[in-house]
C-alpha cells in the first residue's frame, strides 16, 4: 500500500487517531523457516485537527511461524508531544514539546521485550513558551520473559 490512509476502530467507536500518508509492504517467506517480513512508514493524525501528521514514524520488523519469534525496530521522527499524549490518555494534556526515539522488540508476541531510548524536548504548558534548554533523555525497557520471585 502507498500513501494510504489507516483508520482505527474498537467495537462500535472510531478513534481520534488514524495514520496517514502510509506505506505498508509486507513479504511473505519464501520456505516454511523464512520470517513474514513488514515494514510501514506512517504520520500519526488527529480526525478532529487538519489532514496533517504529527510526526512520522518507521517501523521494519519479522515474525517466524515456527517458533513465534518476533522482532521490530520502530523509530519515532521527532513528534508532537500533546498529540501522543492524547493518543494513549484519552484525552488533552494541556502538555506541549516534542517526542521522539526508538525502540527494539523482540520475542513471543504474548511476552515480546521492548528495549530502547526516549527523548523529550521543548516541554511547556499550552499557554507558556518552550523553555529551551536541554533535552530529556530515557532509556525505556520491558522483558521479553517474566521474571523469577
Amino acid at each position: 500500500m502507498r500513501g494510504g490512509r489507516i483508520n482505527f476502530k474498537f467495537g462500535d467507536t472510531k478513534s481520534l487517531f488514524y495514520l496517514l500518508n502510509t506505506d505498508v509492504d509486507l513479504w511473505p517467506p519464501g520456505s516454511k523457516n523464512d520470517p513474514w517480513t513488514l515494514r510501514v512508514h506512517a504520520e500519526p493524525a488527529r480526525t478532529d485537527r487538519p489532514a496533517r501528521g504529527f510526526g512520522s514514524f518507521v517501523a521494519r520488523g519479522q515474525w517466524l511461524q515456527s517458533d513465534g519469534s518476533t522482532t521490530i525496530d520502530v523509530k519515532l521522527e521527532q513528534s508532537e508531544l500533546g498529540d501522543m499524549l492524547t493518543l494513549f490518555n484519552g484525552y488533552e494534556s494541556g502538555i506541549n514539546g516534542h517526542i521522539s526515539g526508538d525502540a527494539h522488540l523482540a520475542g513471543p508476541l504474548n511476552r515480546i521485550g521492548v528495549a530502547g531510548r526516549m527523548t523529550l524536548s521543548n516541554l511547556h504548558g499550552w499557554s507558556q513558551t518552550p523553555p529551551g534548554g536541554d533535552e530529556w533523555r530515557f532509556s525505556i525497557g520491558a522483558p521479553s520473559t517474566p521474571r523469577a520471585r
